[in-house]
C-alpha cells in the first residue's frame, strides 16, 4: 500500500464514521422532541440510519461497477454529506409540521419525520464508505489488509463519534451547534481530499469546486437559532396551550434535553412543569404535588418509627421536599440517573434554605436506581419511587417483579414501599401485569388514589405494628407540613384512609388472569396499548373512582386493621363521599354541576373540607395562593370575583359567596356562576330570595345549561322553583 495515499482514505473513513455515529446520537436527541421515546420509535430510527447506510453502500458499489473512476468524486460526496446535514436540519420544521400538537407514536409517524432527517446523510455516508474503500483497494498491495484497515478505521471513528457526541458535544455545545460542527467535519473531509491530487482526477475538479461552493453557501445560511425558535418552541407550545407560559430554563445534558416551563396566572408564578426530551415528566402544581408528596406522607403516618428513607427518581423534588420536611427522618438517600435533572431543580428551589438536596440529612447518588439497590448494603424504613412511565424506552425494568423484590430486600423489618402507578400512560392489561408483579412480591400489597390516574402501590416488609393516634396525626401538628397538607387537600388525617382502593385479596382477584411483568418478558407492558389508545376497554379507573366499594374494602382490609389506628379507621369512613367528589372533578378537569351538585352540597354541609369545593367550582389552591399575594386593591378587580366566590364558598361564607358570584355575573364569567350564586343563597338560608331571583330570570333558568338535574336537586332541597318554572321539576 502507498502509505501516504492510503492514510488519506483511512482518515476520511475514520472521520465519516465519527460523523455519522455522532449524528445518530444528535438526531435521536433532536427527534425525541417530536417522537415518543418508546423502544419501537428508537428501533425505527435506527433502522432508517442502517437502511440508509446499506442502500448507500449498494449504490456506491453499483456506481463503481459502472465507472472505475467513481471514487474520484469522493470530494463531491463528502461535501454533499455536509450539505445534507445542514439541509435536513433546516427542513425539519416542515417535516414535523403535523406533530406540533402531540408526539409521533406509530411507525408511520416516526418514519414521516425520521426518514427525511436521517436517510439522506446516512445514504450518502454509505456511498462515501464504499467509494473510499475502492480508492484504498486501488492503492493497496493486499485486498485483505485494505479491507481490514478500512473497517478498523471506520469502526474506531464510529465508536468515538457516539461517545464524544453523548458525553462532550451535547452537554457542552447543544444539539444545534453539534449539527453545525458535524456538518463542518464532513466539509473538512472534502477539503482534505480536495488538496490531494489523489482525491481529484481529470474531469472531476470542476464538480468538486462547485460542491465546495454550494457547501460554503449552505454554511453561511445555516439556520442558527432554529433550535430555540422552532424545535424547542414546538415542545413548549405543545405543553402550554391555554395558559400563560414562559421558558424558565433549558439544559441540554448527557441523557436528555430538560426544559422547565413556568406557568403564570395574573402575571405571577403559578407552577413549574419539567419536560425531558419533549415529554412532561413532572410539575409543581398542586395536582402534581398532591400525589408525589403523598408517597412520603402516607408511610410517615403509618410507619411507627421511620428513620431512613430512599427516594428513587428525583423529578422536580416534590417527594424529596416532603421527606426533608419530615423531621423524624435521620437519613435520606436520593437516587437519580440524570445529573442534569438534579441540577435543573434549582429552578424550583431558588430561595436559600428551601432546596431539599441541600438538607444535611440528604445524600445524593447519580446512578441507576436498580444498580444502587443491587450494590448498597443500607436498609431503609421507607423506599419510594417515581420513575418515568414504563413505556419509555429503558424504564420497564423499574416496574418488574425482580425490581420490586430487590426493593423489598432493602427494607428494614416493617419497612414500607410506596410506588407510582401511572395508569394514564399504559393500557389496562399492563396495569394489571404491574399490579400482579407487585403483589407477588408484597403479600400485603394495597392500591391507593393519588391524583387523577396517578395511583400509588404500597407494600411492606411484614408491617405489624399499629401506630398511635398521636403518631398518625403528627404531620398535621407541624405548621410547615400542615400548611402544605391543606393546600394539597389532605386537610385532616382521617382523609388518608379515603384514598384506599383495594387490598391484597381484591388485587389478586382482578389480576388472576394477568401475567406478571418480569425482566424476561418486558413487552408485557405494551399489551393492549393500541386498543386503549382508541378509547376502549379501560374500565378500571372509572370503577375505582366510585368509592362505595373502596369504602367496604377499606373496612375489610387486613393490612388496614394491622397498622391503622382504630379511631382514624372509623373516622375515615365519613370521607369516602368527599373523595368520590375529588376523584370525579380531578378526572374531568371541568365544572359539571348537574353531576356534582349532590356531592358538593353534601361536602359543604357535612364536612369542613375546602379543596373538594374549590375544585368542584373551578378553582384550586394555586390560584387562591396567587390571589392572596396580590395587594388588597388588586383583589377588588371584578375579574377576580369568581375566584373570590369560590374561596368564600369553600370557607362556608355563603352570603359573601353569593355576593361575589353576583359580581362575577356582571363581567365575563362561566355559565355556571348563576347556579352557584343560587346555591350559595340557599345555603345561606335565603331560599325565598333565591326563589324571587329565579322568577325574575325565568327565561335564563329555562334556557340554562343547568336547567335539569341541578335545578331539580335545588328545588327538592330548598323548594326554590316558582310555579311559573314548575316544568323544571319534571
Amino acid at each position: 500500500m502507498d502509505f501516504a495515499r492510503g492514510r488519506i482514505w483511512l482518515f476520511a473513513v475514520f472521520v465519516s464514521g465519527f460523523c455519522l455515529l455522532a449524528l445518530e446520537v444528535v438526531w435521536f436527541r433532536l427527534l425525541l422532541l417530536y417522537v415518543a421515546g418508546f423502544s419501537i420509535s428508537l428501533a425505527v430510527m435506527l433502522a432508517v440510519v442502517l437502511g440508509g447506510l446499506a442502500l448507500g453502500g449498494l449504490a456506491g458499489g453499483y456506481w463503481h461497477s459502472r465507472s472505475e473512476s467513481a471514487d474520484r468524486y469522493l470530494v463531491v460526496v463528502a461535501f454533499v454529506a455536509g450539505l445534507g446535514v445542514i439541509g435536513t436540519y433546516a427542513l425539519l420544521p416542515y417535516f414535523a409540521a403535523g406533530l406540533a400538537v402531540r408526539h409521533a407514536f406509530n411507525i408511520r409517524e416516526v418514519l414521516s419525520i425520521g426518514f427525511p432527517l436521517m436517510f439522506p446523510v446516512s445514504f450518502t455516508s454509505g456511498v462515501f464508505f464504499t467509494l473510499a474503500g475502492s480508492a484504498l483497494l486501488r492503492d493497496a498491495r493486499s485486498d485483505t489488509a485494505a479491507t481490514g484497515s478500512l473497517t478498523l478505521a471506520n469502526t474506531i471513528g464510529a465508536a468515538l463519534g457516539s461517545l464524544v457526541a453523548a458525553f462532550a458535544m451535547l452537554p457542552n455545545l447543544g444539539i444545534e451547534t453539534s449539527v453545525l460542527v458535524l456538518a463542518l467535519a464532513y466539509g473538512g473531509i472534502g477539503l482534505v481530499l480536495l488538496k490531494q491530487s489523489a482525491g481529484v482526477g481529470q474531469g472531476s475538479l470542476r464538480p468538486a469546486l462547485a460542491s465546495c461552493g454550494v457547501f460554503v453557501t449552505a454554511l453561511a445560511l445555516f439556520p442558527y437559532g432554529h433550535m430555540e425558535s422552532r424545535h424547542l418552541q414546538t415542545t413548549v407550545d405543545r405543553w402550554s396551550r391555554g395558559s400563560e407560559t414562559k421558558v424558565a430554563a433549558i439544559r441540554e445534558g448527557v441523557g436528555e434535553t430538560v426544559i422547565y416551563l413556568e406557568r403564570l396566572d395574573l402575571g405571577r408564578h403559578h407552577s413549574f412543569r419539567m419536560l425531558t426530551n419533549g415529554v412532561s415528566m413532572s410539575g409543581t402544581s398542586s395536582d402534581s404535588r398532591r400525589y408525589m408528596k403523598l408517597y412520603a406522607y402516607l408511610p410517615v403516618a403509618i410507619h411507627p418509627n421511620p428513620k431512613q428513607a430512599l427516594l428513587i427518581s428525583y423529578g422536580v423534588g416534590s417527594t424529596a421536599k416532603a421527606l426533608t420536611d419530615s423531621r423524624g427522618l435521620e437519613g435520606i438517600d436520593v437516587v437519580d440517573i440524570s445529573r442534569d435533572v438534579l441540577a435543573a431543580g434549582t429552578v424550583v428551589y431558588s430561595e436559600p434554605g428551601t432546596h431539599p438536596l441541600e438538607d444535611p440529612r440528604v445524600q445524593v447518588h447519580v446512578e441507576d436506581g436498580r444498580y444502587f439497590l443491587q450494590t448498597t448494603d443500607k436498609r431503609f424504613d421507607i423506599i419510594t419511587g417515581e420513575p418515568p412511565p414504563p413505556r419509555i424506552a429503558g424504564v420497564v425494568n423499574l416496574y418488574t417483579r425482580e425490581y420490586f423484590d430487590l426493593m423489598k430486600s432493602r427494607l428494614t423489618p416493617g419497612g414500607m414501599v410506596t410506588y407510582w402507578l401511572p395508569i394514564h400512560s399504559i393500557a389496562e392489561n399492563a396495569t394489571l401485569s404491574i399490579l400482579r408483579s407487585f403483589c407477588e412480591v408484597f403479600d400485603d400489597c394495597t392500591l391507593w388514589h393519588g391524583n387523577r390516574d396517578d395511583l400509588m402501590m404500597v407494600g411492606t416488609q411484614d408491617a405489624q405494628q399499629k401506630v398511635t393516634d398521636e403518631h398518625f396525626s403528627a404531620q398535621w401538628d407541624d405548621p410547615v407540613v400542615r400548611a402544605e397538607l391543606d393546600r394539597l387537600g389532605f386537610e385532616t388525617p382521617a382523609q388518608l384512609g379515603a384514598l384506599f382502593i383495594g387490598g391484597a385479596d381484591y388485587l389478586a382477584e382482578i389480576t388472576r388472569d394477568s401475567l406478571p411483568l418480569v425482566d424476561d418478558y418486558p413487552k408485557r407492558v405494551l399489551a393492549g396499548y393500541e386498543f386503549t389508545q382508541q378509547g376502549r376497554g379501560f374500565k378500571l379507573p372509572v370503577e375505582w373512582r366510585r368509592t362505595e366499594a373502596n369504602r367496604i374494602r377499606f373496612l375489610e382490609s387486613e393490612f388496614v386493621r394491622r397498622v391503622w389506628p382504630d379511631s382514624y379507621r372509623e373516622a375515615a369512613l365519613a370521607y369516602f363521599p368527599a373523595q368520590e367528589l375529588i376523584n370525579t372533578v380531578l378526572a374531568r378537569k371541568h365544572v359539571d354541576l348537574d353531576t356534582d351538585v349532590a356531592s358538593l352540597q353534601s361536602v359543604l354541609t357535612q364536612t369542613s373540607l375546602a379543596m373538594p369545593v374549590l375544585r368542584a367550582v373551578g378553582s384550586d389552591s394555586d390560584i387562591q395562593r396567587i390571589i392572596a399575594s396580590l395587594p388588597e386593591g388588586m383583589r377588588k378587580n371584578p375579574g377576580l370575583a369568581m375566584q373570590l366566590g369560590a374561596l368564600a364558598l369553600s370557607q362556608r361564607r355563603y352570603e359573601d359567596a353569593a355576593q361575589h358570584f353576583a359580581a362575577a355575573e356582571r363581567v365575563s364569567a362561566p355559565a355556571y356562576v348563576f347556579p352557584l350564586r343560587t346555591l350559595a343563597m340557599c345555603l345561606a338560608g335565603e331560599s325565598e330570595a333565591a326563589r324571587e331571583l329565579l322568577l325574575s330570570r325565568r327565561d335564563q333558568v329555562g334556557a340554562h345549561p343547568y336547567g335539569t338535574a341541578f335545578w331539580r336537586f335545588l328545588d327538592a332541597q330548598y323548594e326554590v322553583l316558582p310555579v311559573a318554572l314548575a316544568v323544571n321539576r319534571n
